[in-house]
């Protein structure tokens, strides 16, 4: 049996100017052989997370820019990975992934120095990126999150020359991307494989629909099944059977063409009488003009409804609630600006929730069969394609209306309204939807597939806090 190779000498050849890089000649002797010299990048181990919000299915990578494979990847919009990050010196593993997860993601997770614990996190394995080559080692793990967990901005550390884009993957694209080898990060690859062994039947279309059960009508309205608020997370064309459909609309009421990607086009397309591909009668705008009559719109907060045209055949909608939430002035250059605050977004909240209450009380004379409005459904007001991403954010955004329409059940125990969604279409809004949701003291998610399951304590955001709007709101015209 041959002698095995003896490393006989190490000796430091390169070091970079942060001391975080080095590249090392190591000599390694074998009898019968000439003596070898290898060179070794060193860059100390690293820790990296497969991130999951395990409430809204959603995967939870990074992409940033890798000057070392722009050339390889033909792009400099960077590559997605997982989280990760190089461990300091005498640092823990789960430490240090602790703070990568808060820097890059924003999301903050409690770590137990006394047993070196970090949240709901599960040791995947440890592997070496490239043996041949380089000593690092890569502590990978699994780490589940969900609506509770606090988050701040993330993004990296600019100083160090960061900038990271937060990616949110619903997990069976994620498992679709897995099986056809998408990804270029081995990390995912390993993290993913394994995600999908013992999660593979997790699907994102679980949750279309997610709802939260109001606790205080359990004892307000003892005996009854106390409402609910929630959220859709798809195109409004796959929501059916909620009884009031709200369009977000400008202070004109006038909605956008069918040409638009947006909620308002999308509204106005599917209540239009249609032969083949082609729009033949447009119905809710016709209505709605009539409706407002002759002269200028109204202002922000008010409320017009109308009959739903096709949806009600085709989605068993029954009412449209158009709500003027946009408002401008015209500036010196002859271009409008945006000037819609978050309080009056709460107004619009309030609004169209007391229309519906309104529309219900006259609901004896107008409808005996069918019954009163129970389910609504809106926009997240504001948050459309041509806000001002800078005033309106969608977190901002999200935790002004979400509280707001549950404080106004609260404040209306008689309200006839049981359930109120919101709509939340990219992983973003989903995902902030979730957290704002998983935060209301009051509120207690309903578990898919696990209706017996007990909640979490409700923590932080306590709805009664929430400014009322409804004093601002302007009459609506009947």
């Amino acid at each position: 049996m041959p002698e095995k190779p003896r490393i006989t000498g190490r000796k430091t050849v390169w070091e970079h100017d942060t001391k975080k890089f080095r590249v090392d000649e190591i000599t390694v002797e074998q009898v019968g052989a000439p003596t070898a010299h290898w060179a070794s990048f060193e860059r100390g181990d690293s820790v990296a997370a497969l991130i999951v919000n395990t409430d809204t299915n959603h995967v939870i990578l990074v992409r940033q820019l890798r000057p070392s494979i722009v050339e390889l990847e033909g792009s400099t919009d960077g590559i997605v990975e997982t989280v990760a990050g190089m461990i300091r010196q005498n640092e823990v593993p789960l430490r240090c992934l602790q703070r990568e997860i808060e820097e890059e993601t924003g999301y903050k997770l409690a770590f137990d120095p006394v047993s070196s614990s970090l949240g709901s996190t599960e040791h995947i394995c440890d592997f070496y990126t490239s043996p041949g080559g380089s000593s690092e080692r890569v502590f990978l793990y699994y780490v589940a999150i969900n609506g509770k967990t606090e988050k701040e901005f993330g993004g990296g550390i600019a100083e160090e020359g960061e900038s990271i884009e937060l990616v949110l993957m619903p997990i069976d694209e994620f498992f679709e991307k897995i099986d056809r080898g998408a990804f270029h990060d081995a990390k995912i690859m390993i993290a993913g494989q394994w995600l999908a062994k013992r999660w593979g039947n997790r699907k994102s279309s679980e949750h279309i629909k997610q709802e939260f059960t109001l606790q205080t009508d359990l004892t307000a309205k003892p005996g009854r099944h106390p409402r609910i608020v929630g959220y859709y997370t798809t195109d409004i064309g796959e929501v059916n059977n909620v009884d009031v459909w709200v369009n977000s609309s400008n202070a004109e009421f006038l909605m956008d063409t069918i040409y638009h990607q947006t909620l308002s086009a999308r509204i106005r397309t599917l209540g239009g009488k249609r032969s083949g591909d082609v729009m033949v009668e447009d119905t809710i705008q016709e209505l709605l003009s009539r409706r407002l009559g002759i002269g200028k719109g109204l202002d922000i907060g008010n409320v017009l409804e109308t009959a739903p045209g096709e949806l009600d055949r085709e989605h068993n909608v029954r009412c449209l609630l158009h709500v003027a939430s946009v408002k401008a002035r015209i500036r010196p250059d002859g271009f409008a600006a945006h000037i819609t605050s978050l309080a009056d977004l709460q107004m619009c909240v309030v609004g169209v929730l007391s229309k519906c209450d309104e529309l219900n009380s006259r609901m004896f004379s107008l409808n005996r069969i069918r019954g009163p409005y129970r389910s609504i459904i809106l926009p997240l007001f504001g948050a459309g394609v041509d806000r001002d991403p800078t005033v309106l954010k969608t977190k901002k955004i999200c935790e002004a209306l979400i509280p707001t329409a549950v404080k106004y059940l609260q404040e209306h125990p008689r309200s006839k309204i049981e359930r109120v969604y919101f709509l939340a279409f990219t992983p973003s809004e989903i995902e902030i939807c979730d957290s704002v949701l998983s935060r209301i003291a009051d509120l207690k998610r309903i578990k898919i597939n696990e209706p017996d399951s007990e909640a979490e304590p409700p923590v932080t955001i306590d709805a009664s806090e929430i400014v009322s709007a409804s004093a601002n709101v302007v009459p609506a015209s009947n």
